[in-house]
């Protein structure tokens, strides 16, 4: 496939990225393309002195920010691996999952409180999973969105024919 998973580090930019993977800073823009981020400083993740910061920016104090916002789900699987109860699903906090187990004994399963810390911790981890191009195929994709902006501005009577190679 063209593209493929990467891991944003703690700190990392996306022209540091680029060096490391393509071994040139100019390509950041084809990192930020494909993951479709138009805003750099809210769709970026932060660092982890940033989003401490940020969190108690936000939230005033520490001990606000380790109040509970909501209760989730815990995930339940049987001896087998089967899923019976997904992980993360909001719920009540008094939600009960009651089951009985492969040796025929009746369980329970509480529901378990997600901070606000907890909370912007995970929406910060869910920015650092993006897609990359594979390094073999950068210059061909460069290739492709110059040559589709070329025909954009052609079609759009910015270009002379004569421009358009």
């Amino acid at each position: 496939t063209l593209y493929e998973q990467y891991f944003i580090k703690n700190g990392e930019r996306p022209d540091q990225i680029s060096y490391k993977l393509y071994g040139d800073e100019q390509y950041y823009w084809v990192i930020l393309q494909i993951n479709e981020i138009t805003d750099y400083y809210s769709q970026w993740p932060l660092s982890q002195y940033e989003l401490d910061e940020y969190i108690l920016m936000k939230y005033g104090s520490d001990l606000e920010a380790d109040k509970t916002k909501h209760y989730e789900t815990q995930r339940v699987v049987d001896r087998e691996g089967n899923l019976l109860l997904p992980e993360g699903l909001r719920v009540s906090e008094d939600y009960l999952f009651e089951y009985t187990d492969d040796m025929g004994v009746d369980k329970s399963v509480k529901s378990v409180p997600i901070t606000y810390r907890k909370y912007e911790y995970r929406m910060n981890e869910e920015k650092s999973e993006i897609f990359i191009v594979q390094p073999k195929f950068v210059g061909q994709f460069k290739r492709e969105v110059f040559r589709y902006g070329k025909e954009l501005a052609y079609m759009e009577g910015n270009l002379k024919f004569t421009d358009y190679d």
